[in-house]
């Protein structure tokens, strides 16, 4: 899990660089002002699934037992739910911020 931490932080800085970055290019024409929600948005967004994604996941593990499969089903659903919220958000938004550069780059 600490892993999954370490890793939602390094692409959530990720994120707000490419961000910071494309609205940098974009900004001196006048045209991200929807870049410029996102700086100041993301980082609040991220804060918020960091959380979540912390609170859900499992504190111990549920042992597997066949015959009541209900406690082990809940704990991988929350394990899952808690590394999307970790890992997979923030790796979205890096690759809409990259695409977002590579839109910046082509319209400057």
């Amino acid at each position: 899990m600490v892993r999954a931490i370490w890793g939602s932080l390094l692409l959530a800085v990720l994120a707000e660089a490419c961000l910071a970055l494309a609205w940098y290019r974009l900004s001196r024409s006048g045209a991200a002002p929807g870049l410029a929600m996102a700086l100041w948005i993301w980082p609040l967004v991220w804060g918020g699934c960091a959380a979540a994604g912390l609170w859900l996941r499992p504190h111990t593990q549920a042992p597997m037992n066949p015959l009541r499969p209900g406690p082990t089903a809940l704990a991988m659903a929350r394990s899952l739910a808690s590394r999307t919220l970790l890992i997979a958000v923030p790796a979205v938004v890096v690759l809409y911020a990259a695409a977002a550069i590579v839109f910046a780059w082509r319209a400057a």
